[in-house]
C-alpha cells in the first residue's frame, strides 16, 4: 500500500505528499508543468492534455492566439476536460542551466501564481507536481526547497486555498520533498506543525474537502472613529500576547485609515489580519477623501466592511452603493464583510424578512458565486448597535437563516453553505459565548467591546 504524508500547518492550512499519477486526482485544480505554447509536451504536461481530452487543448490555444506564450513563472486556468477537477491551473517553471539565471526565482513565481491563481477562483485545494525537475532539469533537492518554501508562505497568506498536494511521480521524489518540509519546519522553528502518515486506500478526497470547508468562525474588530496610531500601537501590544496562541477562529482588526499601517506592520507574521472600514467604488481619480482597494491592500489590508449601518444612517449608504463597493472590493482581492440589518421601527412593524431580503439581493446583483468567495455577510440588528441591547441568540439565529437563505437564491445552495455569517451587535463577553455557540452565527463583528485589548480578547476566547 503507497504511505501518505500529511503535514498540518498549525491551522487550517495542510500538506499532503504522495507518490502517483496526478491525472487521477480528485481536487480543485491541477497543476501542469506546461511549456510556453500551452500546446502539450512531453512528462506530466502531456499526461495532462492526453487524460483531460480535447477541450484543454483548444482552450489553451485560444489564450495563446489571445495573449501569446506564457511566460515562464506565470499562470493561466483553463477548463479540466475529463480530469476530475474543476480546473487545470497551467504554469511554466524554468529550464536549469547552472543555478545562476533566476530558475529558483522564476519556479518560486511558477507556484506562486498558481495557488494565487487558485485563491482568486475561490477554491479549496490544489495538487502540484514537482515543476521542472524533469526534462528541464533542476535538481530535485533545490526544487523541493523552493517548492515548500513558497508554498508555505502562500498558504499562510491564502484566504481560499487550505490543501495543498503534492502528486509525485517517484517513492524517491517523495522523500526528497517530505524532507525539504522537515527541513522548513527545522528552519522555521515551527513546533506546531505535525506530520501524521495514512494510506492512499484510507484517503478519502472528498471528505477531507468537506471536513475543510466547515464554516471557521471570524471575530473582527471595528473600531470606528477611535484611536490614533499612538494608542492602536499600545492596543496591538497589549492584545498580541493575550491571543497568539489562538487557532480555533480567525481575528481581524478593522482600525480608522491612519491607524492600518501601524496595525499591519505590528500584525505581520501574527495570527490577526487587517481591514478597513469602507472603500471607494473607483481604482484612482479626482475624488477627495475616498480611498481605493488598491490603495488598503497596499496598506496591508486583507478584509474591508461595506455598507455598516452608521454608514448608511449617516453618510448616505444605500444597497446599490454596497454593490458597487462589493465589486471592487472582490476585483482587488479584498475579503468583504458585507452588513446588512433592521432599525427598530422595521422590526416593531414586523417586516424584518423583507429588509433583510431587499438588502441581500442588491448587495448580491450581478455578482458570480466564483467572484463572491471571499465574501463575508455581518447581520448587524441597527437598534442593538451602541445601546446594549442584544438580539437574542435565537432572533439572531433565525436571521442568519433567511440570510443563507437568500444567498442561495443568488449563489447556490452549496455557496450558501459555506458562507459566514456574522453578528453584529453589542457583542460583549458576557453575551460572546451564547451567541456564538449557535451553529448558524460564524462569528461577530465587534465594535465599543472590540476597543480595550483585555475585553476583545475575552470576546476571542470566548
Amino acid at each position: 500500500m503507497n504511505t501518505i504524508v500529511r503535514l498540518d500547518l498549525g491551522g487550517a492550512a495542510q500538506i499532503i505528499f504522495e507518490a502517483g499519477d496526478i491525472t487521477e486526482q480528485q481536487t480543485d485544480a491541477i497543476v501542469n508543468a506546461a511549456n510556453s505554447s500551452l500546446m502539450g509536451g512531453g512528462g506530466v504536461d502531456g499526461a495532462i492534455h492526453r487524460a483531460g481530452g480535447p477541450a484543454i487543448l483548444e482552450e489553451c490555444r485560444r489564450i495563446v492566439a489571445r495573449d501569446g506564450h506564457l511566460p515562464p513563472g506565470e499562470a493561466v486556468e483553463t477548463t479540466a476536460g475529463k480530469l476530475q477537477a474543476s480546473y487545470v491551473i497551467h504554469t511554466v517553471g524554468p529550464i536549469y542551466r547552472d543555478g545562476l539565471h533566476g530558475e529558483s526565482s522564476i519556479l518560486a513565481s511558477a507556484y506562486r501564481n498558481s495557488l494565487r491563481l487558485a485563491d482568486r477562483l475561490g477554491l479549496l485545494s490544489v495538487a502540484f507536481p514537482a515543476i521542472s525537475t524533469g526534462v528541464y532539469g533542476f535538481p530535485a533537492e533545490g526544487a523541493a526547497e523552493v517548492a515548500l518554501g513558497t508554498v508555505i508562505d502562500e498558504l499562510a497568506m491564502a484566504r481560499n486555498v487550505r490543501l495543498v498536494r503534492f502528486v509525485l511521480f517517484s517513492p524517491a521524489m517523495l522523500s526528497t520533498f517530505i524532507q525539504a518540509a522537515i527541513e522548513q519546519q527545522q528552519r522555521r522553528e515551527a513546533t506546531g506543525w505535525n506530520f501524521t502518515t495514512t494510506t492512499q486506500e484510507e484517503f478519502n478526497p472528498r471528505k477531507e474537502k468537506e471536513a475543510m470547508m466547515s464554516r471557521k468562525k471570524i471575530i473582527a474588530a471595528n473600531w470606528k472613529m477611535y484611536k490614533t496610531p499612538e494608542q492602536a500601537r499600545q492596543f496591538m501590544h497589549e492584545f498580541m500576547p493575550l491571543v497568539k496562541d489562538h487557532k480555533r477562529d480567525e481575528i481581524v482588526i478593522c482600525p480608522p485609515f491612519i491607524d492600518i499601517a501601524t496595525v499591519s506592520e505590528l500584525a505581520n507574521g501574527s495570527n490577526i489580519e487587517v481591514g478597513a472600514q469602507n472603500l471607494y467604488w473607483e481604482k484612482e481619480g479626482a475624488f477627495t477623501a475616498e480611498i481605493s482597494g488598491e490603495m488598503l491592500v497596499g496598506a496591508g489590508c486583507k478584509w474591508v466592511i461595506i455598507g455598516h449601518s452608521e454608514r448608511r444612517q449617516y453618510f448616505g449608504e444605500t444597497d446599490d452603493t454596497v454593490n458597487h463597493r462589493l465589486k471592487v472590493a472582490l476585483e482587488a482581492g479584498l475579503a468583504p464583510i458585507v452588513c446588512v440589518g433592521e432599525v427598530k421601527e422595521e422590526r416593531e412593524s414586523g417586516i424584518t424578512e423583507d429588509v433583510l431580503r431587499r438588502q441581500c439581493t442588491r448587495a448580491f446583483a450581478g455578482v458570480s458565486a466564483r467572484k463572491a468567495a471571499r465574501m463575508v455577510v455581518a447581520y448587524e440588528p441597527v437598534w442593538a448597535i451602541g445601546t446594549g441591547l442584544t438580539a437574542t441568540p435565537e432572533m439572531a439565529s433565525d436571521a442568519h437563516q433567511l440570510i443563507r437563505r437568500e444567498a442561495a437564491n443568488v449563489f447556490g445552495e452549496e455557496y450558501a453553505q459555506q458562507l459566514r455569517i456574522l453578528y453584529g451587535g453589542s457583542v460583549k463577553p458576557e453575551n460572546a459565548h451564547a451567541l456564538l455557540s449557535q451553529p448558524e452565527i460564524d462569528g461577530a463583528l465587534v465594535g465599543g467591546a472590540s476597543l480595550k485589548a483585555d475585553s476583545f480578547s475575552k470576546i476571542v476566547h470566548w
